[in-house]
């Protein structure tokens, strides 16, 4: 029921502490931050056991720490992209979560907008309008129910997506769409975040951590620590193939840790480290990668260079 993926704050692949994240950058999977004019630390936090103000028992929440710049245009905004547009389309929609900060009275701002996709409409922003709560320093559960713009007569192009904010400081240039929350500094405390149809909020449905990563998986997928794979050899290339444990929303795109992030030993011996890698064929599916290194050997087995070294997949909206 929960159109919020690892809204438990549970997963966080790229990792668990993030020090000025960038605009249009990710923390929690799923969860994108929009960032001007305000420096935004953003970190993983551990609820203390057996803690009795946020029911159900969660595990985690996630803090932003902000120092917002006092100009008109300053924000930051703590977002999720759902797949697909025709989400919530002309329906009433609930989203519920518990918060706090370290500045009592600070406010956050919630909403909706529907993104139309390369070669859709043009984006439609505060569907439904925007509505803003009063936080304290203690836990709060908050609950906000919106009827959504229908998308009838709109155009829907590829990888369209409906859209949750959650604004937690913005200057006055976007009153109208932050619910004039200001420019406010301070931590903000967010745990349990679910959208649901309807406008009744249930409590929070919790799915298992590997359920809970394989929704995160179709969007995005980091490999590290102990992996390895077999490939063959040609020329200065070693060719091996990747199988992504869920399959992905899209060709995804390739980032490694560094360019000499794999050690590829061969049968003569030799195990020289990588130069360069690449995709040389995504799919969905499984995708080949392309490790250029000196081994001249006809075949490979192939493993990071250090316990640091990764490399991702990326099919986010």
């Amino acid at each position: 029921k929960n159109l919020i993926i690892n809204g438990g704050f549970d997963v966080w692949q790229r990792g668990t502490s993030f020090a000025s994240i960038s605009d249009d950058g990710y923390s929690a999977d799923r969860f994108k931050h929009f960032n001007a004019s305000a420096t935004t630390t953003t970190s993983q936090q551990l609820f203390t056991n057996g803690q009795t103000e946020v029911p159900l028992q969660p595990t985690y929440f996630s803090r932003s720490s902000i120092s917002a710049n006092t100009n008109s245009s300053s924000y930051s905004i703590l977002a999720q992209h759902i797949e697909d547009v025709r989400v919530g389309s002309g329906q009433t929609v609930t989203v519920s979560f518990w918060a706090k900060s370290s500045v009592s009275g600070n406010k956050i701002g919630v909403e909706f907008n529907q993104t139309f996709g390369s070669g859709g409409s043009a984006r439609v922003t505060s569907t439904g309008g925007a509505e803003a709560v009063t936080l304290s320093t203690t836990w709060q559960k908050f609950t906000i129910t919106k009827e959504i713009g229908s998308v009838a007569g709109k155009t829907i192009g590829a990888s369209s997506f409906f859209e949750m904010y959650l604004w937690m400081t913005a200057g006055s240039s976007w009153n109208t769409r932050s619910a004039t929350i200001g420019n406010q500094s301070g931590d903000f405390d967010v745990a349990n975040v679910q959208l649901e149809l309807g406008s009744v909020a249930t409590d929070f449905e919790h799915r298992s951590y590997g359920e809970e990563l394989a929704l995160c998986q179709r969007y995005y997928q980091k490999v590290s620590g102990t992996f390895s794979m077999i490939g063959s050899h040609w020329g200065t290339v070693s060719f091996c193939s990747y199988h992504m444990p869920v399959t992905m929303r899209a060709l995804p795109t390739f980032l490694v840790s560094t360019a000499n992030a794999f050690q590829v030993f061969g049968s003569n011996n030799s195990a020289p480290i990588s130069t360069a890698l690449a995709l040389s064929v995504a799919g969905k599916d499984s995708c080949e990668l392309q490790v250029t290194n000196t081994n001249t050997a006809s075949s490979a087995f192939i493993r990071f260079t250090a316990s640091s070294d990764w490399f991702s997949l990326d099919a986010e909206l």
